[in-house]
């Protein structure tokens, strides 16, 4: 991951901890050096007191110390931007100064705006913090690309895609454009241990409203036949596809559609870590369920069931949902993950990537 400036921070917040409410100390020329946050209730004796490069070290502070973690991030992808003239000119770098800036003095009636700003951006700075020792170009230009244009919402989930994955221990590369004129390839080269996957990360920006679930239906096969596109070359098998799917998509359905899955226990198998492993393909009567029919869920298993394999080299399709949540003065930040997987590849499904896995037809 290469070297990392020394970014400090106080004892980081639980999940669902009031607001952090100091921030950043220290700024040395272009470069964030030394930031420090304060949890409330921070300064108690035998607290630890964390260095940001130790919060981002570890996954699993992403939730446990969630708003934390997301101000290391930015503050990181900040760093990165400080370090190019053309950076330093861009959109994204002035966006991104001010979401630090304002963690300086956070203002009560700005906090939970700034809070899932802040979020959205820390996805980015995740990415860099594991890769941009890697000086990868194509990475550069999807990060130029971001620069220039913040609401490109399909290059941002792309570091998501990218920095879920290393944080995994996977091997990234992104993998380099071939112009209009080549041929059509992947996002990103995965590997770990002898394993490679090739992913290609969607995230729709619909020109009109999804506001059905006719609308919905339709938005979800084209994702998956236009996606699944970048898989024709044998090369690039087996294929990965990341979606992100906005979070209110999940209350569109069809009218007398039930809100919830309805799942035997029959067909569950625990995994470790609480994951849970569902093999669709062995219950026949799970379509017949009116909660499993006509929403997103039933939508993307279809359109994934759909994709010809003997065309194009598709394997499992890792479905996010990312959302911000505040009550009571408490911000947390959950992310569900869901994988679906063909039947011939769950020997090879990236099951650490997901709390729930869904095994379906060839």
């Amino acid at each position: 991951m290469g070297t990392h400036d020394n970014l400090e921070t106080a004892a980081p917040s639980p999940v669902g901890a009031e607001i952090v409410v100091g921030a950043i100390k220290k700024m040395v020329s272009r470069f964030l050096r030394f930031c420090k946050f304060h949890a409330s209730g921070s300064g108690r004796p035998g607290v630890k007191t964390m260095s940001c490069d130790e919060l981002l070290a570890d996954p699993a502070n992403e939730v446990a110390h969630a708003l934390d973690y997301a101000i290391c991030a930015t503050a990181y992808l900040l760093q990165v931007l400080s370090s190019a003239k053309s950076f330093r000119k861009s959109p994204l770098y002035t966006l991104v100064e001010e979401l630090v800036q304002f963690w300086k003095v956070p203002t009560a009636g700005d906090v939970f705006e700034k809070a899932k700003s802040t979020m959205h951006w820390s996805a980015v700075g995740k990415a860099l913090w594991y890769l941009w020792s890697q000086s990868n170009p194509q990475m550069v230009r999807e990060l130029r690309r971001l620069a220039s244009d913040p609401l490109d919402a399909g290059t941002h989930y792309l570091f998501y895609a990218a920095g879920e994955l290393a944080a995994h221990h996977f091997g990234i590369a992104f993998v380099a454009e071939l112009g209009k004129s080549g041929e059509k390839t992947p996002d990103l080269q995965v590997t770990k241990g002898d394993q490679q996957f090739w992913v290609e990360a969607t995230a729709k920006q619909p020109r009109l409203p999804v506001d059905t679930g006719e609308v919905l239906r339709r938005m979800v096969n084209s994702i998956m036949q236009e996606k699944a596109t970048k898989f024709k070359d044998p090369r690039f098998s087996p294929g990965v596809i990341f979606a992100d799917i906005p979070d209110d998509y999940q209350d569109i359905r069809e009218a007398g559609t039930q809100p919830l899955l309805k799942l035997s226990p029959d067909h569950l198998e625990a995994l470790p870590d609480g994951r849970q492993l569902y093999r669709l393909h062995n219950d026949a009567a799970w379509k017949e369920h009116p909660e499993n029919r006509n929403n997103v869920f039933a939508y993307v298993v279809a359109a994934f069931e759909a994709i010809d394999r003997s065309t194009y080299h598709v394997d499992q399709l890792l479905v996010t949902i990312r959302q911000v949540k505040s009550s009571e003065g408490q911000i947390s930040f959950p992310i569900q993950h869901q994988l679906i997987v063909r039947k011939s590849a769950e020997v090879i499904a990236l099951v650490e990537l997901a709390k729930h896995i869904y095994v379906v037809n060839d």
